[in-house]
């Protein structure tokens, strides 16, 4: 009796008053999610090089005097004294002197064992990285050059500089290192309950609050490897850089996927009471209570999982349909 009270009420409201209820129909609509991650760009370690000599020495004039300096591959970075290639120079024109001398005697193996050499001489220079430029200058010049010239073999820039004029250097150890930096890591990290959605391939829409622009890319890489500090996880997309960004730049990203179709309604449509939730679905130029199961997908929307059928109308507004004597009563 009390429930039929409550729908003639509803009615009278609706229809005696002439009021119009807004409805709304329960729809399939692809869900994709849109949650915002945290990143921050990095060089990547395979556009990264070192300088360094496989020989010793001291600096004497240095070209690239900075960090941050963009260099041309093949362009010189400085010079160096050092006595074992100046030992070396010398015994490369001795040795050339001496293969001259052996053509006056007319011996064979006497000429081929001075050429020998000299080929010998040559290979350890250049092994050692003497140009092939600076090799022949010494040879028609006949007289050594005090300095090594030092020229990079790869462009980039100047990242990392621990060499300065004056500077003694050792074998093998970094001098310079360069990135090349039309590229970049956007280094992004996801938090463990997120990580059964990630994929490779996944396209990653970026803002950073130094761009006036968005920037996409494409997540390239899953690092296998949980941050204990955190548990998050590291997901790496190559950016292409416009000349705006560089490393160590913070960004939101928003990881683009297909989602999934679900069935979905307002969140105005869905009442909640404790543990429960209603909607008063139409039938017949009326309006009664029906509990569904509804979980909340956004600010906006809830996703329909139980209760209610695609194409079913309900009200619009589900508190202008709660009643102050239905809710005494216990109806809804």
């Amino acid at each position: 009796m009390k429930k039929i009270l409550l729908i003639m009420m509803i009615i009278v409201t609706a229809y005696g008053q002439n009021y119009k209820i807004s409805t709304v129909k329960v729809k399939e609509t692809q869900n994709v999610p849109q949650k915002e991650f945290f990143a921050k760009t990095s060089f990547k370690e395979a556009s990264t090089k070192e300088i360094t000599l496989k020989f010793s020495g001291f600096v004497e004039k240095i070209s690239v005097d900075e960090r941050y300096k963009k260099v041309e591959k093949g362009s010189l970075l400085f010079t160096v004294y050092s006595p074992e290639i100046l030992a070396l120079k010398e015994e490369l024109i001795k040795t050339a002197e001496y293969v001259e001398k052996s053509k006056i005697f007319e011996d064979e193996i006497f000429s081929k064992t001075a050429a020998s050499l000299l080929e010998s001489t040559k290979q350890r220079l250049y092994l050692l990285g003497v140009s092939k430029t600076d090799i022949e200058k010494t040879l028609s010049s006949k007289t050594p050059s005090r300095t090594v010239a030092v020229y990079s073999p790869y462009g980039g820039t100047v990242v990392e500089k621990s060499v300065f004029a004056g500077s003694f250097v050792e074998v093998g150890r970094p001098l310079m290192r360069l990135a090349d930096t039309s590229t970049l890591w956007a280094d992004i990290k996801i938090y463990e309950s997120d990580i059964p959605t990630l994929k490779i391939g996944s396209t990653v829409i970026l803002t950073f609050s130094g761009a006036t622009k968005e920037y996409k890319a494409k997540i390239n890489q899953i690092l296998p490897e949980i941050n204990e500090n955190d548990r998050s996880l590291t997901a790496r997309a190559n950016l292409q850089n416009d000349g705006h960004l560089v490393a160590n730049m913070f960004a939101k990203a928003h990881i683009q996927s297909k989602g999934e179709k679900i069935l979905m309604l307002p969140k105005t449509a869905v009442l909640e009471k404790g543990k429960k939730q209603f909607v008063f679905v139409k039938v017949d130029n009326k309006f009664e209570p029906l509990e569904i199961t509804a979980k909340k997908i956004d600010a906006y929307n809830y996703q329909i999982l139980e209760g209610i059928t695609q194409g079913e109308e309900v009200a619009n507004d589900a508190l202008f349909m709660l009643d102050a004597d239905a809710k005494v009563n216990g109806l809804y």
